[in-house]
């Protein structure tokens, strides 16, 4: 079993800054000085805390990708219904851009875009699409995966977009993003309807 990374607080603070860098510039190219400034350390314990600078966006997306795929897995551990695990997910990721909005701009410039962010749909979300498609709660070929994965993205991000843009609320663009993608993807109306507006639980935590 692979040790997982425990992070330094100071290394949390460079992770953070970078990530709200990325967020407000949506661009690949921040300084080591910004950074530094931003996270309000030195230059050199930003070099301390980075492997390779001109590594970072990568390192700040696989670790936001990978952290929140085992959250989401965590909160959906007693969610049977694979049409179900991934309604909550959708509807986590856009609570949580609405109480982290750096985290949920983020998303919206590089979410479909940046390689090091493609866990976020092609990892536990399209597993849960196959088994809803094998337990007979989604009507798709399975050849149509890729492309149910791109709606189910492209659905989260205009969703998170709507929140951050004071268009919806997150309950209303969680609710309605998860009800619209369960009825795209052939489950029945009523069933989606009552999934998309089931008590959401908590994102959970991981230690």
């Amino acid at each position: 079993m692979v040790k997982k990374k425990r992070f330094s607080a100071a290394e949390l603070r460079v992770y953070d800054a970078a990530l709200r860098l990325y967020a407000e510039k949506g661009s690949y190219d921040i300084t080591v000085s910004e950074l530094a400034s931003a996270a309000g350390v030195a230059r050199g314990t930003v070099y301390k805390h980075l492997e390779s600078p001109k590594q970072l966006f990568n390192s700040v997306a696989t670790r936001l990708a990978s952290e929140m795929d085992e959250r989401i897995a965590a909160s959906n551990s007693e969610i049977d219904s694979p049409a179900a695990r991934l309604a909550t997910g959708i509807r986590l990721y856009i609570r949580r851009a609405h109480e982290n909005p750096h985290w949920g701009r983020f998303l919206i410039h590089f979410g479909l875009t940046a390689e090091s962010l493609r866990e976020l749909w092609t990892g536990p979300p399209s597993e849960d699409i196959q088994a809803a498609v094998e337990a007979g709660e989604f009507n798709l070929d399975l050849n149509a995966i890729p492309s149910a994965v791109a709606l189910l993205g492209g659905a989260t991000l205009t969703g998170i977009l709507l929140v951050l843009d004071g268009l919806k609320t997150w309950r209303e663009a969680g609710i309605e993003s998860a009800e619209l993608t369960l009825r795209a993807f052939g489950l029945d109306a009523q069933q989606a309807k009552k999934i998309a507006n089931s008590p959401l639980t908590e994102l959970k935590e991981i230690k």
